[in-house]
């Protein structure tokens, strides 16, 4: 071997040792810190006394399997008058429907740089994607923004939607770009477990698929005639309902939340109202539970607007069976609902939230 080919293998020695060495000192300096941000500034909640209790937190969960369609604001948690200042979180992303990977970075660094890294090394797939950074003023998360800058940012992945939980294809995908981002902009990425994310994730969709119901009653003539498309329209317009872009009436309440739709009888927008001779065989009135606000009024007004329709039109009120719905089974359906959302409130997921809507869509 020549005295060159000794040298360069020499300088290839140093260089590779030069770049561990850089390496650990910068994992070294990053997790430095993170022990200062974190350390000694709250109880240890397990050695509180009494009236020391921690901050209440409100988990929550995500959803379901089968043919879905996903798309938020969420708090996960407050504190009580006094506490001491804890990492609030103003986050669109949740622990119980995201897997979620912690970036620190070595510098403040700007969300444009950042966006611009997620979007070069994060394949965009059917599940969504969201980022977030630790505003270092307040020390409290917020949606990405590129105009601010961060020293801290976090990315999550969406583990559930109504098309189904996320696979292993896309955790792998997702945890790989989210490593190239981290080495782009200058920082260093926690991963957790992918098995347990995986877990979660089918768990979630399970549940999600239990409550994931749509409630529909139906309006059919009494003739076996249809019904004219512009007075159906007049009668959801005079009803308080409003059409929308998919062409269906929407009722929405006080807080402009989409409580139920009027439909065709194929579930599908009113294309042709405006023709002169239309006509419909049917007209359905569909209320998606998860996405729908939870509470009884939804449901009430629901029903109300159902009555009224069927009086205006001369119509019969039924179910998907064709069979009459009656006041009692109108009640029984009304305990149904009720406890579908109470089961959804129990997984920290409430029924209309800005969670339930992203994760039912």
């Amino acid at each position: 071997m020549s005295d060159l080919q000794l040298g360069l293998i020499a300088i290839g020695a140093a260089v590779l040792a030069a770049v561990i060495a850089y390496n650990k000192w910068q994992e070294a300096k990053l997790r430095r810190r993170s022990e200062e941000s974190f350390a000694s500034q709250h109880r240890d909640v397990l050695l509180a006394g009494e009236g020391d209790a921690p901050a209440p937190s409100q988990a929550t969960s995500g959803h379901g399997s089968g043919t879905r369609a996903a798309n938020v604001e969420h708090t996960l948690g407050h504190e009580p008058a006094g506490a001491a200042p804890e990492r609030r979180s103003r986050s669109i992303l949740d622990p119980a429907a995201d897997f979620i990977v912690d970036v620190q970075l070595d510098e403040l660094t700007s969300g444009a740089r950042i966006a611009a890294a997620i979007a070069s090394n994060i394949s965009p797939g059917s599940h969504p994607i969201y980022w977030e950074g630790l505003d270092p003023t307040s020390d409290t998360w917020e949606a990405g923004s590129e105009s601010r800058r961060y020293d801290a940012v976090r990315v999550g992945l969406q583990l559930v939607a109504r098309i189904g939980a996320v696979t292993d294809l896309d955790l792998a995908s997702f945890c790989a770009g989210v490593q190239e981002v981290a080495a782009q902009v200058g920082g260093v990425a926690t991963l957790d477990d992918l098995d347990e994310a995986r877990a979660r994730a089918q768990v979630l969709d399970r549940f999600c698929a239990d409550v994931d119901v749509q409630l529909r009653f139906n309006l059919v003539g009494r003739d076996g005639s249809g019904f004219s498309m512009k007075r159906v329209c007049a009668v959801a317009e005079a009803a308080g309902c409003i059409a929308e872009d998919d062409g269906c009436f929407h009722y929405r309440d006080d807080d402009d939340a989409d409580v139920f739709a009027i439909a065709d009888g194929a579930g599908a927008g009113f294309a042709d109202r405006a023709a002169d001779n239309a006509t419909l065989k049917e007209v359905a009135l569909i209320l998606d539970v998860p996405r729908a606000p939870a509470g009884p009024d939804g449901f009430l007004r629901f029903v109300d607007i159902a009555r009224e329709m069927e009086r205006a039109l001369g119509a019969r009120l039924v179910d998907d069976n064709r069979q009459p719905l009656t006041d009692a089974g109108i009640a029984r359906i009304g305990k149904d609902l009720a406890a579908i959302q109470a089961r959804m409130a129990s997984k920290g997921i409430a029924a209309g939230s800005a969670l339930a809507q992203r994760v039912f869509s």
